[in-house]
């Protein structure tokens, strides 16, 4: 099998290539543009692709481009509806950065697609060897001079009709996502979307590599004013509370990160190195145990006992007496103060902990589920 095509090495795509890209959108009415981590992509570049192609944009929360509310929120409910799923493959997917961070959206934009990969740093980012083409160039260059080409042959062709109807669907699923939410506050899904609706403008934000930056990615609505960290690439649970607040400590600005019971366990001590005048907010989703495992086929493969002796791993540690004992600010918090006492929180010099009583594992499992079913429900 031959690989990629390699467009460009001083990252300025030359005028051929760059014609040939354009002729491609050009002729491509179902098209969309993906953002995933590491994309360098400015949010007035995007808009300009966007705009020049009529295409829809499916932007991770962890890209920081998921900023305003035209961007495609819900593309995970609408992957796993079968029905919209095999409607709407597209003929060509033009992508900046990591794939997403999303399993089933990534095997969908399967190789059988044809992908043009910008990678400026030819870091390939592709490890489902998905890309007919990568351009090694600038990001926001690319986007604009591609913007600028793809208009200049009258934009993509008949795209309004396609982007509508991804638009009318994700405005359908993020509905019923957030009504399914809104019933079960204290699963983890729900905890992590209050948390990034609350944090203040100009926080940063690091989700935990499990399930933190799944349902951040599948249940947060658009923001422009906050700045998302995750330690993608890097998956686990170690250095977690250290990289918040390193974050903290450079940027000078509220860090707050949201991260399960046995990650915080695992790094607690980072609290007592916490630099002073730190600003920072550690949530702590308290499930007992690792939540991410009851998603994963071994839940069913294995018996009960079984599996929480491998998987579970269930702790019974006081999570807040850890944090008090490394000198943070700790509290035990119900979801349904968790808004305010967050938001209090964040205005407040120095370092807290929030532990959050949530939902058993097997009981986030089946909300997820719920969510699922209701968004294929309205999209039916």
């Amino acid at each position: 099998m031959s690989g990629p095509d390699l467009v460009g090495s001083t990252r300025v795509v030359a005028p051929d290539a760059l014609a040939e890209c354009a002729a491609q959108c050009h002729s491509t009415a179902r098209g969309l543009i993906v953002v995933g981590w590491g994309n360098a992509l400015s949010s007035a570049a995007l808009d300009a692709l966007a705009e020049a192609t009529g295409w829809p944009v499916l932007a991770d929360a962890i890209s920081n481009r998921r900023d305003h509310a035209d961007r495609v929120r819900a593309y995970e409910a609408l992957v796993r509806h079968a029905p919209f799923a095999d409607a709407h493959r597209p003929d060509l997917v033009v992508r900046f950065g990591a794939p997403l961070t999303s399993k089933i959206v990534t095997q969908w934009l399967d190789a059988s697609v044809a992908q043009i990969v910008v990678d400026p740093h030819d870091r390939r980012l592709d490890p489902h060897r998905a890309a007919a083409t990568v351009v090694v160039a600038d990001d926001d260059r690319f986007a604009l001079d591609l913007s600028a080409a793809v208009a200049a042959l009258g934009g993509a062709s008949d795209a309004g009709a396609w982007s509508r109807s991804w638009q009318q669907a994700d405005a359908a699923a993020a509905r019923a996502l957030d009504g399914v939410l809104d019933l079960h506050p204290t699963s983890g899904a729900a905890v992590v979307r209050t948390v990034a609706a609350t944090a203040p403008a100009d926080a940063h934000l690091l989700v935990a590599s499990s399930m933190a930056v799944r349902d951040l990615e599948w249940f947060s609505a658009p923001r422009s004013d906050i700045t998302v960290h995750a330690n993608r690439g890097a998956n686990g649970i170690d250095g977690l509370v250290a990289t918040a607040l390193g974050i903290a400590h450079a940027s000078a600005r509220t860090t707050i990160a949201v991260l399960g019971d046995l990650a915080f366990l695992h790094d607690a001590a980072s609290l007592h190195a916490a630099p002073h005048g730190t600003n920072a907010v550690v949530v702590v989703v308290d499930n007992s145990g690792g939540g991410i495992f009851s998603f994963l086929p071994q839940a069913d493969l294995c018996d009960a006992d079984e599996f929480e002796a491998l998987f579970g791993t269930p702790q019974s540690v006081d999570l807040v007496a850890v944090a008090q004992a490394h000198g943070a600010r700790a509290r035990r918090v119900d979801a349904a103060d968790l808004e305010a006492t967050l938001a209090d929180a964040a205005r407040t010099p120095g370092l807290d902990v929030l532990v959050v009583p949530a939902l058993g594992r097997a009981d986030d499992v089946a909300v997820h589920r719920a969510a699922w079913a209701a968004a294929a429900d309205e999209l039916r």
